[in-house]
């Protein structure tokens, strides 16, 4: 039975339903969010296709987790660079800083341990002033869910430029290790998912490069040790499945992967640090690692524009241009004879062409008119019915000679197949 109700009911105890059954919740889109919201309030996001929840807090709206929309999330990692004067100890990160845990700081690429300094608002303090010209770099992880991954080289002395697994949608989002130490910033470019130093790493040098896309900061936990000369194993305060999910440092040098193994909460060093020094282990807890994506996880409005959407040419005059990164559908009326030059296509894409108007029209798809146009079945196009479709399939986008299997047909309205 069904109850409209048009009014606020509050409940003063606990509200069950039946094992089987469903809560359909309110929904609408991002404009549609209550004017005056209050913190708990929980709905679903038509515009961004996923369930959110009112924190008050920046940003006011949030994506809440098994939402079913995409995992990779927004990542936001922030970079301020300065230079030690023997007497400043204060540095400033770009936004608020919500938890220590978030910073990492580096002295002349040396990782600096959470001991050395205090954060409080988004101004970091460090214990003692770095040296005069010392190069003090913040490194401040923002971010709401993610994934990450790890890439490992060799140098070869001559080579500048690696591949990575992922394309790099923020090089502030990385973290690049030479033997072990920190490389700043400066160091090195990001293009796609090429990276490239601006000075070869000698031959033999280890190059690992770590890519945070996202990260859900909640789940970043600190673990301090100290070494003793004897012991390997060290216990962690959660529980890590994997080790690409940790960075540790042993007197503020990055360790590599390849030194220690994780099992469970237990992190085993292949051998023991040296008596008094410092070891750090960063994990996150709750994190995707790689980059795979989860089935059913690509929604139509995560797709190219040349796969979905419909490109209105309207109505051409001259020579004309048919982008086949605009749309999936082409649609426009003739003015008169004109040649159709296809743009941007890409080997296997198939695009519809709707058109009409009693005119002649040519496909061309390079400017020396040797592209391979190849009609199947017997119809042409004249003109003659205004409900007309062009079908086109590339077959091979070569520079010089592309390939296009097409066939020409009119439509009419028919329920029956």
């Amino acid at each position: 039975m069904a109850i409209k109700h048009k009014h606020s009911i509050d409940i003063d105890g606990d509200l069950t339903f039946s094992a089987g059954r469903t809560v359909t919740i309110p929904n609408g889109t991002t404009a549609q969010r209550p004017g005056s919201a209050a913190v708990g309030m929980f709905r679903y996001n038509t515009t961004t296709n996923e369930f959110e929840g009112y924190t008050g807090s920046s940003p006011a709206w949030g994506a809440i987790a098994g939402s079913g929309g995409s995992s990779s999330g927004t990542v936001t990692v922030e970079k301020n660079v300065y230079t030690g004067d023997g007497s400043d100890v204060t540095f400033n990160t770009s936004t608020a800083i919500v938890s220590e845990n978030n910073v990492q700081v580096y002295l002349d690429g040396v990782y600096q341990s959470k001991d050395n300094y205090t954060t409080s608002g988004s101004t970091v303090t460090m214990s003692t002033a770095p040296a005069n010209n010392v190069s003090v770099e913040l490194i401040h992880i923002v971010a709401v869910s993610g994934v990450i991954a790890r890439d490992n080289f060799t140098g070869n002395g001559s080579t500048t430029a690696y591949v990575l697994t992922m394309s790099i949608s923020n090089e502030n989002a990385t973290q690049v290790y030479l033997d072990g130490v920190y490389q700043s910033k400066d160091s090195y470019s990001t293009s796609g998912s090429t990276l490239t130093f601006s000075t070869a790493p000698p031959n033999g040098t280890v190059i690992e490069v770590i890519h945070m896309e996202a990260v859900d900061t909640s789940s970043l936990n600190q673990n301090n040790f100290t070494g003793d000369g004897s012991t390997t194993a060290f216990t962690l305060s959660a529980s890590i499945d994997n080790e690409t999910k940790t960075f540790v440092f042993i007197q503020g040098v990055y360790q590599e992967k390849s030194t220690y193994s994780i099992s469970g909460t237990t992190l085993t060093f292949s051998t023991a640090p040296q008596n008094g020094y410092t070891i750090e282990v960063m994990a996150f807890s709750t994190i995707t690692v790689g980059n795979a994506l989860a089935d059913n996880s690509i929604t139509h409005a995560k797709l190219e524009n040349r796969y979905t959407a419909i490109n209105a040419i309207g109505t051409t005059s001259g020579a004309f241009n048919i982008d086949w990164s605009l749309g999936a559908v082409h649609t426009f009326t003739l003015g008169g004879n004109h040649t159709g030059t296809f743009i941007n296509f890409k080997v296997g894409q198939t695009i519809d062409i709707i058109l009409s108007g009693n005119h002649t029209l040519t496909f061309d798809a390079t400017s020396s008119g040797t592209a391979a146009m190849r009609k199947v079945g017997g119809v042409d196009y004249d003109g003659s019915s205004s409900n007309q479709i062009i079908q086109v399939v590339c077959v091979s986008e070569d520079s010089t000679t592309p390939v296009f299997y097409y066939n020409c047909a009119t439509w009419a309205t028919d329920t029956t197949p």
